[in-house]
C-alpha cells in the first residue's frame, strides 16, 4: 500500500504503535493546514434566529415505540447499535427514550452528556 502511496516504510516489522498512529494523524494535519494557510478564510454570514419552541405536546410510549419500529435500517457513527436490535428491544427503550427526552424538554435543558458529537476540533 505504501509504495501505491508514494511512501517507503520506515518500520520494517508492520507493527505499529499508538504513538506512532497518533503522529502521523499530526503529520497529516500539520501538512493540510501547511498547504491552506493561503487560502482565504470563508465569511459565512451571521443570521440571528428568531425561532423557539414555545410549547409543545407531551407523547406516549406508544408513540415512541412506532417512531423506533419506522426507522430505517442504518447505522452510523451516532448510534452504532443495530437497528434492527432497537427495533426488537423497542418496547423496553421507548419508556428510557421517552423519559429522557422529557427530562429535557420540562427544564429546557438538554443533557451535555446525550449531546456528544464524534469529532474532535484541533
Amino acid at each position: 500500500m505504501q509504495c501505491l502511496l508514494g511512501e517507503t516504510s520506515t518500520n520494517e516489522t508492520g507493527v505499529y504503535t499508538a504513538d506512532d498512529f497518533a503522529a502521523f494523524f499530526e503529520d497529516k494535519v500539520d501538512a493540510v493546514r501547511t498547504s491552506t494557510t493561503a487560502t482565504p478564510s470563508y465569511d459565512v454570514p451571521f443570521k440571528a434566529m428568531t425561532s423557539t419552541l414555545g410549547s409543545w405536546t407531551a407523547v406516549t410510549v406508544d408513540e415512541v415505540e412506532k417512531l423506533i419500529a419506522s426507522a430505517l435500517n442504518k447505522t452510523c457513527q451516532l448510534n452504532p447499535a443495530p437497528t434492527w436490535l432497537v427495533k426488537e428491544m423497542r418496547g423496553l427503550l421507548a419508556p428510557f427514550v421517552l423519559c429522557c427526552s422529557t427530562s429535557s424538554l420540562i427544564p429546557a435543558v438538554f443533557q451535555l452528556s446525550l449531546s456528544r458529537l464524534p469529532f474532535v476540533r484541533f
